[in-house]
């Protein structure tokens, strides 16, 4: 564990919560080898966060394993799309995942507004059909 999680209050691998992932070298970085589950399971249904460093992803691996949602950055900034996005998005929920986009912002490069226009001109896929989260947005101190 990092002393960067412990900070965020994150005291053991599996009670990080959606955004943070924990790894055998100690980084809390993402690995560019497959999305970490990322919910305790005990606080609330299993889940992952993948974009397009994380590569193809297992999803019938992920599903049988635990997960239960998935969110894919499908956007970031005002000019940058996942070249995977609509890969990852549905083969997440063709392996029976219930799954969600979500938008990385940085707000060095343009406004809000313009950011969220972005998301929704390039996510995707938002239905009330009890398969579809709702978009989120991920944004960090220092993108």
């Amino acid at each position: 564990m990092t002393a960067k999680a412990r900070a965020a209050g994150i005291a053991t691998t599996d009670g990080a919560y959606l955004g943070w992932s924990a790894h055998s070298d100690g980084s809390d970085r993402r690995a560019t080898n497959g999305p970490v589950l990322t919910f305790n399971a005990a606080a609330g249904p299993a889940g992952v966060d993948v974009s397009a460093w994380n590569g193809p992803v297992d999803w019938a691996t992920l599903h049988s394993g635990g997960a239960q949602l998935a969110y894919i950055k499908a956007t970031e900034g005002n000019s940058s799309t996942s070249s995977i996005f609509t890969q990852q998005y549905d083969a997440s929920h063709q392996a029976g995942l219930i799954r969600g986009a979500y938008h990385f912002a940085n707000p060095a490069v343009s406004t809000g507004a313009s950011q969220a226009d972005y998301f929704v001109a390039y996510g995707r896929g938002w239905a009330p059909d009890g398969t579809t989260l709702p978009g989120v947005l991920d944004i960090e101190y220092d993108p």
